[in-house]
């Protein structure tokens, strides 16, 4: 063979070899590229998906959030309701306990107290509570500046204490009440009243 030949054959094998790595590395280089569109498809499916999740999240949480916003609104509204209420019945009860009737109505509620729970020790009252208790010939009584609208009774088995207060009347009135009271004005703020 000579040089020529040799020279020419070198040339087409490495051609081949060119070629076949060429040819190898294109498909090397499509493999990666489809794995790359493939991973940035997958990664722009996440991306999606994450942003549906965000705005149905959002969605919620403002949802959440106007809920909360209303609730607060009634109970601002309750509050204020029973606030109100509980001001003027001390107003009316306070006038109350300056009228003659008072006295009678503390007799009634002295014997209401000896009946459900016997003899009383001592009883401890605001200043016209006690007053008019010991106009009325109730024994024991004892002003007491920390009571307010209406008295404490101490009862012989030294025990029990009965207590009748504006404040422990108007609070069981509030549990009978207070569902329905809570609906009506439910109720109103629905209606936007």
């Amino acid at each position: 063979m000579t040089v020529e030949r040799l020279i020419s054959a070198l040339w087409t094998e490495a051609e081949l070899k060119e070629r076949a790595i060429m040819e190898e590395a294109r498909e090397t280089a499509g493999k990666i590229a489809a794995g790359r569109v493939e991973s940035v498809s997958s990664l722009d499916a996440q991306i999606e998906s994450r942003k549906k999740y965000l705005v149905i999240s959002e969605a919620a949480l403002g949802a959440a959030h106007e809920t909360l916003r209303k609730r607060k609104a009634e109970l601002y509204a309750v509050t204020g309701a029973v606030r109100s209420a509980r001001d003027a019945a001390k107003t009316l009860f306070r006038a109350f306990m300056k009228s003659p009737d008072y006295a009678a109505y503390l007799s009634r509620q002295i014997e209401a107290v000896k009946k459900e729970s016997g003899s009383i020790a001592r009883i401890r009252a605001d200043a016209i509570t006690a007053l008019a208790l010991r106009r009325a010939g109730v024994a024991n009584v004892d002003d007491d500046a920390t009571v307010e609208d209406g008295f404490v009774a101490q009862m012989d088995d030294g025990k029990t204490r009965v207590f009748l207060l504006l404040d422990t009347q108007l609070e069981k009135l509030w549990n009978e009440a207070a569902p329905r009271l809570v609906a009506q004005i439910t109720e109103a703020l629905a209606r936007g009243d």
